[in-house]
């Protein structure tokens, strides 16, 4: 089964389809926007049924989104950027106020950084810098670090020459599998709570690695 030239040499394809399950599967787990959302149930049978009516929607989509690729190709046969085969689709095929309903639904650049602006000030600013501040001094640490994290989220760019789908793959198995693997030693073993930093700063560092040894070309093994 092809799997659009992302596996490296000697990986086979179902274990790049799998990967893809594992990441996917993980970064809908411990993606903060996620567990808001659901913490705001009205009870647990209304928390399980909300996962399973999102999980059926969302593996709808993934699924629409995965045809995109196949429609692309045979839409565009001489395309060699595979990052330009939605925008292309986009153009060709939807009238000018849907092109901005769509662009809208991307824009979330924004939230995305009062979202990590809330967790900064209150998790870490909070609780180890200054713990006994005022509201209206929380409020504006969090008003000048949002700027701040915007400006960050712009390191990303160089990374974006082999396409968004590696990257996307690269940052969730630097970030997203230690934080899941993190959550499920503490929901299904009795290991002691200290030991979740030092498997979370492992796993950060060997993914963040990866990223960097992948971006720069050097020569490493391929495990």
């Amino acid at each position: 089964m092809h799997v659009g030239g992302y596996a490296p040499t000697g990986v086979a394809p179902w274990v790049v389809i799998g990967g893809m399950i594992i990441a996917l599967v993980t970064c809908a787990v411990i993606n903060q926007y996620e567990a808001i959302r659901f913490l705001g149930a009205r009870s647990e049978w209304d928390f399980k049924m909300a996962g399973v009516v999102a999980s059926v929607v969302t593996a709808a989509i993934l699924w629409m989104n995965v045809c995109l690729g196949p429609l692309a190709h045979s839409q565009f046969p001489g395309l060699e950027i595979i990052d330009q085969a939605y925008p292309l689709l986009v153009k060709s095929f939807l009238p000018a106020g849907l092109v901005g309903l769509v662009a809208a639904g991307y824009s979330t650049f924004d939230s995305i950084g009062i979202g990590i602006s809330s967790l900064f000030v209150r998790d870490i600013y909070a609780r180890f810098i200054v713990q006994n501040g005022t509201d209206a001094h929380y409020k504006k640490v969090g008003q000048i670090s949002i700027p701040c994290i915007l400006a960050l989220g712009f390191l990303y760019v160089p990374f974006l020459d082999q396409g968004m789908v590696v990257l996307f793959l690269r940052l969730a198995g630097a970030i997203t599998v230690p934080l899941m693997t993190v959550m499920l030693m503490g929901v299904f073993t009795y290991v002691r709570r200290e030991t979740c930093v030092v498997g979370l700063t492992m796993g950060l560092v060997y993914g963040i690695s990866a990223i960097v040894v992948d971006r720069y070309g050097w020569n490493v093994p391929i495990w």
